[in-house]
């Protein structure tokens, strides 16, 4: 009996044993578990707030934004004041941002960072390149911020779109979609904000009138301006006794009146000698007044700052392939023809690149390292 006792003793003291380890096992493995998870956690953490304190300072890339100055220092470091804004944006009193600087690389800029989160470090390195920022109103044969008046017939190859109303609808034929009450206002003011920006650019050339211009060629029936990769500038009046040509990617400004003298009219890339257009697009901006162009064949953009009146005359087979803008409004006048093409969206572009002109350019990432 007492031997009996004395195994059921052992056995329950051998139970008790491997319970106690099985426990201490089990528990030592939680705690792994735990920690592997907050690791984890915290690791991921870390991931997201490099992310988002390289996100945070791409807003401030633009040497042109004043508010670029005061956030990095001359070395290109942030500037120490500014870590405490960063950590309190992103609501995180326990991250450590060891650092954080802009470099310069060509065009583009390169942001990196180090940082610390609960004993979890993170490097990131991004590269953001300049974009082009393509406008929904580049889509449109004719858009206008107020009103658009169709006066007698005009044929349109495209759509159409007006900040309030497009009078004279049915006088409108081809019209693929035409848009009233359209959200535009805006869209309109950046790309005159370009437009504004290239008339005080630094390379821009400017001149009072034609006359004399190295640029321009007297044909005899017909002048020709040169504009291909350049930006002019007319700071007087356009005043025309004959017809005049516009070659070349360009941009035209137009200070004063246009003054369209005995029949002249406005042609841009086409070649009257061959009946062809080029593949080039002009950009024409008439800053003041109420321009009346009226055009020949004429490839690329029109806008006027405030109310456009255009003809082109559809009975002697003429065209404006391109888009028409106003910022307020568009008056379409008989016999005016418009086929759409955004063509010179590319001209914008590279205009912009060419002059250093940042309106319309924003940053996109093209690449991004971590480590």
């Amino acid at each position: 009996m007492r031997n009996q006792d004395g195994s059921i003793l052992a056995l329950s003291l051998i139970f008790m044993l491997a319970l106690i380890i099985l426990v201490i096992a089990l528990s030592v493995t939680l705690n792994n578990e735990v920690k592997i998870v907050t690791n984890e956690h915290n690791l991921a953490q870390a991931q997201y707030y490099a992310e988002s304190v390289v996100e945070y300072a791409s807003v401030f890339l633009k040497d042109e934004d004043p508010a670029t100055a005061s956030f990095w220092t001359g070395t290109g470091e942030v500037n120490p004041a500014r870590i405490g804004e960063i950590k309190s944006k992103l609501r995180a009193s326990d991250l450590e941002i060891n650092s954080l600087r802009r470099e310069k690389a060509g065009e583009s800029y390169v942001v990196s960072t180090n940082i610390r989160y609960k004993g979890v470090r993170d490097s990131l390195r991004v590269t953001f390149s300049p974009v082009f920022k393509r406008l929904g109103i580049f889509d449109f044969a004719m858009a206008a911020g107020i009103n658009l008046q169709a006066n007698g017939t005009v044929h349109v190859d495209g759509s159409v779109a007006a900040g309030n109303s497009i009078n004279g609808k049915s006088n409108v034929q081809g019209a693929t979609e035409m848009f009233e009450g359209l959200d535009i206002e805006e869209q309109l003011e950046l790309l005159e904000a370009y437009l504004e920006e290239a008339v005080v650019n630094p390379g821009t050339i400017s001149t009072a009138s034609l006359a004399s211009f190295p640029y321009v060629h007297d044909l005899g029936d017909r002048l020709v301006l040169d504009i291909h990769d350049k930006i002019i500038y007319i700071t007087g009046n356009l005043t025309m006794d004959k017809h005049l040509y516009i070659m070349g990617s360009g941009i035209l400004i137009i200070e004063g009146s246009l003054n369209q003298n005995a029949g002249s009219l406005l042609f841009a890339n086409y070649d009257p000698d061959t009946g062809t257009y080029t593949d080039d697009f002009a950009v024409m901006y008439f800053r003041t007044g109420h321009p009346n162009p009226r055009t020949g064949n004429f490839k690329g953009m029109l806008m006027g700052k405030s109310d456009v009146n255009l003809i082109t005359d559809i009975a002697a087979g003429f065209e404006l392939v391109g888009s028409v803008f106003s910022g307020n409004n568009l008056n379409a006048n008989a016999s005016t023809s418009i086929v759409h093409d955004d063509g010179y969206v590319e001209v914008l572009e590279h205009l912009a690149l060419n002059f250093n002109i940042t309106i319309l350019s924003t940053f996109k990432i093209t690449d991004w390292m971590e480590f």
